[in-house]
């Protein structure tokens, strides 16, 4: 079973041998696994690299994540919201889920604000959502209420595009 220091060594090893050179990395940054806790017999938490951060899904005990599923979307209701993760696969370690929060990363000064913001993304994704009584919903062109996105999730802006 995969945990966060495997997934941190795994992705650093993605990082020298398939990303490295290519013009998609924040220099300013590197790969770290965070704030990963137990969820629902699985553990959640955040991946950084130099090209995305993550929400991260990993497989509990009983799971059995193969790699057909790959490329799956799956749910998740959390606190704050039910949110789409898509199911990946790697053959180092197996099965996980993920749920892209940004990419690429190029908006992190440093790797500091960049683990800020992971930490502030999964402590709100813990916040039961409160619902808005005297703040009228945001609609889209078609008149419809607009969704948040996850960048906007994290901004605070709805309509904000989701990378």
């Amino acid at each position: 079973m995969i945990g966060p220091a495997q997934l941190e060594q795994r992705y650093r090893q993605i990082e020298r041998e398939q990303m490295a050179g290519l013009p998609m990395l924040n220099p300013a940054l590197s790969v770290r696994a965070l704030g990963f806790r137990e969820f629902e017999g699985r553990r959640l938490g955040a991946l950084l690299t130099p090209w995305f951060m993550n929400l991260m899904l990993l497989p509990g005990e009983d799971d059995r994540w193969c790699e057909g599923d790959s490329g799956e979307k799956r749910r998740l209701l959390l606190p704050s919201g039910s949110y789409e993760f898509i199911h990946g696969w790697d053959a180092h370690f197996g099965g996980y889920c993920a749920c892209s929060l940004f990419s690429p990363v190029f908006e992190f000064a440093d790797q500091a604000a960049a683990e800020a913001t992971a930490g502030a993304a999964l402590a709100a994704l813990f916040q039961a959502a409160e619902p808005a009584t005297d703040v009228p919903a945001e609609k889209d062109l078609a008149g419809q209420p607009q969704q948040l996105s996850r960048r906007g999730f994290l901004t605070g802006l709805a309509g904000g595009s989701a990378r």
